[in-house]
Formats: C-alpha cells, sequence, structure tokens
C-alpha cells in the first residue's frame, strides 16, 4: 500500500516523471494517454475543407 501513495504523490509532484514511471511500468493508463493524445494530434493536422454556401 505505501507504494501506491507514493506512486501517486510523485506522480503529481513531477508529472513529467509520472508519465515516464507509467511507461515503464507498461500501465494500461498510460498506453490509453498515448492512443488519445496520437488521435487528437491526427485531427489537428486535417486540413479543414472550404464550405461552398
Amino acid at each position: 500500500m505505501w507504494a501506491k501513495r507514493n506512486y501517486v504523490r510523485v506522480k503529481r509532484w513531477q508529472p513529467l516523471a509520472g508519465r515516464w514511471g507509467d511507461w515503464a511500468l507498461r500501465r494500461k493508463s498510460a498506453q490509453r494517454r498515448k492512443e488519445m493524445q496520437k488521435r487528437r494530434e491526427s485531427q489537428q493536422q486535417l486540413p479543414s475543407e472550404p464550405c461552398n454556401d
């Protein structure tokens, strides 16, 4: 139980280190966030089509 509390404390204190920790532990939450970030970036890169009214 101590490890979980400490892990959460580190993630709040150092979010970047927490992301690296998630990645190193191959956590599902890290994989989910990575996929969501990829989707967001791909949606932003799509050129918007002009509206012909």
